[in-house]
């Protein structure tokens, strides 16, 4: 009223029957919206007033039958399918911007993700939050939990380690973010110092199994030998029990007459050296995890952390805890964070408030070699309580040490995390990540040891934990034997199918592995590649022609001809249709990614407009399909496939709506890497050349021809990844492929091939066998020396005068019954014949 806005609305507004006005009249109240500017005090009062506003644009909109695709302002024209009611521009305009002005100013998605704001689950608050940076800006900084080295990795790391790089790609890649990633590595660890010592063990053992002639039964030897295999296997030893089986084989061994001395020069029998195997174990497994890693396509980490480079970081970390008042030493040389102090002046059991009483939690994040598992109230190594935690353990026997202000020793789980993450990235870190297991006590601990050293009160700002990979409902884990490795899974699976695995997941959402989840992982990935292959070969076949010049447009004017047209690239209904199906899709992909990563949501609005745009490509030609809009769905599309972290598809990218490498500069496209990329495809080709040629000089017939150009087809470009396919009338179709998928296909075909072989093979031999059958005289068919061939077990003995059976092998008459049946195949045999 104040802008005189009542009198415009009261004249423009027709009457109703019933005499009141129709609610959701969408122009003035787009007028109000260009109009009205609010400020920062009557802000308030307006986010009030939004939600009465949107409902009554939404009964408008059902009132009129307008689409929701129309709302959103993405539809073709400013309507939705064809023949729908038409929404007035201004209408349109009124509805998308109170949806977006709705959505900026309450802090909320629109309803089509136009508005939408980044918000991540948050394990430390357990709720969905704006996703604001400690810079302010797009520089985040982002600790990960690493690996454990000390074994192969399986299918429920690369649940945590591809699922945070699906979220990290999409907000560096997506969201524009600049992301510090530091991955640390945990080698050491008593797991590990477990493994060194029984692999020195084993391959004592494996010295010793080259010695027949010492280890003959009831022999010393042989009993200590019976005895290191009984330390390796079965239930899980003691450290001292595997050290004490080594030391009896070590020493057993060295009193045995005729010992060979190349065994003892070996150093098969040596002492254990706890440093140096643990090295060398973790190096090897830590070299097999980041192999596998790139295997699968995981981004490298921007830094990466090893706990025995940082053991002196670690030791004054300690100290400056110890200097703030929260741990103590002990008499035995440990030292553990003092939780009562803590919690004194901060808080404690932030991440898991009902887990501080658990004992077996607690005893799991000491370790399985520390003298405190299980935990106890206090012990007689000096920890006061069971939350109390280890920060650094006095060494015992067989464990390796390191010099300390209390002792030797070695740094506990958690405080490894706190030192390098706090050395690398700071008093304060964006994002903390892990495994939904580490939650408990790792994480807890490590966020109070960061709080204690900074005495701060919060140090992490964002905590990301990944859910459970299971299989038959229990978590897939080494100690379960329930794992499979990454090697195991790569044999039937390709990367981007693992990967689509876990995209069809939220990061935080547990899930279950099954035979048939993971099918159909790989059937989506297959039809997200198949499409952009069609997309590729679509575009291939729809190059646009140049407009005509101006010398043949005046020559068919001076002729009464019409000129060659120019491949038409305008929109008519369909293509109208498709790019609103894209802009929508868009938008509900977005406010996907902006739900905290929803990568499954964004797959589906993917899958429908993958399906709208196969509907298009089905019910055009390559003459009358637009190529660019085609064009931009297939960017898009390989785009988004690319945020994921889905690299073996084709990239749209390298065509131009103007055609195969418009715009670019004579030999920028290529290059010095186009050629060695190029050159096993052309040997190819030069090989193929020379091979025809040489048929055709000998005269070779056609056939020859064609059979060169199937082996072309099915042997050398399948081995460099390409795809060819012949088509009736028309040009054969290609495709890059990954070799190694094309590799599995030609094994299929040729084992499908080989069964169809097998099965003509026994017709063929079914076929010769009744042949034969019928070649044999009908008056000869019973005697002895044919009954292998007619399936008889027992001959007969005596025959009529035509040759049909009347006795058995015994001398016994034949019934009645056989005697019939017996006739009935001797007048089958007859027919046959004169047949």
């Amino acid at each position: 009223h104040n802008l005189g806005i009542g009198r415009r609305w009261r004249a423009a507004t027709p009457v109703c029957p019933a005499g009141r006005r129709p609610q959701g009249m969408l122009a003035p109240l787009a007028l109000m919206l260009m109009c009205f500017v609010p400020s920062a005090a009557r802000v308030p009062q307006l986010l009030r007033s939004l939600p009465r506003f949107a409902s009554g644009v939404k009964r408008a909109v059902r009132a009129r039958g307008l689409t929701s695709t129309a709302m959103s302002g993405s539809g073709r024209s400013f309507g939705g399918r064809p023949g729908a009611p038409r929404m007035p521009p201004a209408s349109a305009v009124a509805a998308s911007s109170l949806a977006s002005l709705e959505g900026q100013l309450a802090g909320t998605s629109a309803a089509s993700g136009a508005g939408a704001t980044l918000r991540l689950f948050n394990s430390l608050t357990r709720e969905k939050e704006p996703f604001v940076p400690l810079s302010g800006g797009k520089a985040v900084s982002w600790y990960i939990c690493g690996p454990t080295v000390y074994d192969s990795a399986h299918l429920g790391h690369l649940r945590n380690y591809v699922g945070f790089d699906i979220v990290r790609r999409v907000l560096e890649d997506y969201f524009g973010y600049d992301i510090w990633y530091v991955m640390n590595v945990t080698d050491i660890d008593d797991k590990l110092i477990m493994r060194a010592h029984r692999r020195r063990l084993q391959a004592a053992l494996d010295a010793l199994d080259g010695e027949s002639a010492l280890l003959a039964d009831g022999s010393p030897l042989a009993a200590a030998a019976a005895a290191a295999r009984s330390a390796l296997g079965g239930a899980e030893k003691s450290i001292s029990e595997v050290m004490a089986a080594q030391r009896g084989l070590r020493e057993t061994a060295s009193a045995t007459a005729g010992a060979p001395a190349r065994l003892a020069a070996s150093g098969a029998l040596r002492d254990c050296d706890p440093k140096a195997e643990l090295l060398s174990l973790a190096r090897e497994f830590e070299a097999e995890f980041f192999a596998d890693m790139r295997r699968v396509n995981v981004r490298p980490p921007t830094a990466i952390t090893r706990v025995t480079e940082y053991v002196p970081e670690v030791v004054s970390y300690i100290e400056q805890i110890e200097r703030n008042g929260y741990c103590y030493a002990t008499g035995e040389g440990s030292v553990y964070f003092d939780t009562v102090a803590f919690a004194a002046k901060h808080s404690y059991g932030k991440l898991e408030p009902g887990a501080l009483e658990s004992l077996e939690l607690l005893s799991e994040g000491e370790g399985a070699l520390s003298a405190d598992a299980p935990a106890a109230a206090a012990d007689a190594s000096g920890k006061r309580r069971p939350q109390d935690f280890v920060l650094w353990k006095a060494s015992k026997a067989g464990e390796p040490a390191w010099d300390s202000p209390w002792g030797e020793g070695r740094p506990g789980w958690h405080i490894e995390c706190s030192a390098m993450a706090s050395d690398l990235l700071g008093n304060a870190v964006d994002i903390n990540a892990g495994g939904i297991d580490l939650k408990f006590p790792h994480h807890e601990n490590q966020m109070a040891q960061c709080e204690a050293h900074f005495d701060c009160e919060k140090w992490v700002n964002t905590f990301l934990h990944s859910g459970h990979l299971s299989i038959d409902g229990r978590k897939m884990s080494k100690s379960l034997k329930n794992f499979i490795t990454v090697d195991e899974a790569l044999l039937t699976y390709s990367p981007s199918q693992l990967r689509f695995l876990f995209l069809l997941r939220g990061f935080s959402d547990p899930m279950e592995y099954a035979p048939n989840a993971m099918a159909s992982a790989a059937a989506m990935h297959d039809r997200f590649r198949e499409f952009l292959t069609s997309v590729d070969i679509r575009i291939r076949e729809t190059t646009p022609s140049p407009p005509p010049s101006a010398e043949e447009a005046a020559k068919a004017r001076s002729t009464s001809r019409q000129a060659p047209d120019a491949t038409q690239e305008k929109w008519g209904v369909e293509e109208r249709a498709l790019a609103s199906v894209l802009a929508a899709k868009r938008l509900e992909v977005h406010a996907a990614l902006c739900d905290s990563i929803d990568t499954p949501g964004a797959l589906r609005a993917l899958e429908q407009l993958l399906r709208e745009a196969n509907r298009y490509l089905n019910a055009r030609t390559p003459a009358t399909t637009n190529r660019p809009l085609i064009l931009e769905i297939g960017r898009y599309y390989s785009r988004m496939l690319g945020v994921f972290g889905v690299t073996d598809t084709p990239d749209p990218e390298r065509y131009s709506p103007f055609g195969v490498g418009a715009g670019v500069a004579d030999g920028a496209a290529g290059g010095v890497d186009a050629a060695f990329a190029a050159e096993p495809l052309v040997e190819c080709l030069a090989a193929f050349r020379d091979d025809v040629r040489q048929l055709a000089a000998g005269g070779a017939d056609p056939q020859a021809l064609l059979k060169l150009c199937d082996r072309l087809r099915d042997v050398e470009l399948r081995a460099l990844g390409v795809r060819l396919e012949d088509r009736p009338d028309l040009p054969a179709r290609w495709a890059i492929v990954p070799a190694a998928e094309l590799r599995v296909e030609a094994e299929a075909a040729e084992k499908a091939a080989a069964e169809r072989g097998g099965v003509r093979e026994a017709a063929q031999a079914k076929e010769a066998a009744v042949r034969a059958m019928r070649a044999v005289p009908a008056g000869q068919m019973f005697r002895p020396e044919h009954d292998a061939r007619f399936g008889r077990n027992e001959p007969f003995s005596q025959w009529d005068e035509h040759g049909v059976p009347t006795h058995g092998a015994d001398g016994t008459e034949l019934s009645k019954g056989a005697r019939k049946k017996a006739q009935k195949a001797y007048d089958k045999q007859n027919a046959n014949q004169d047949s």
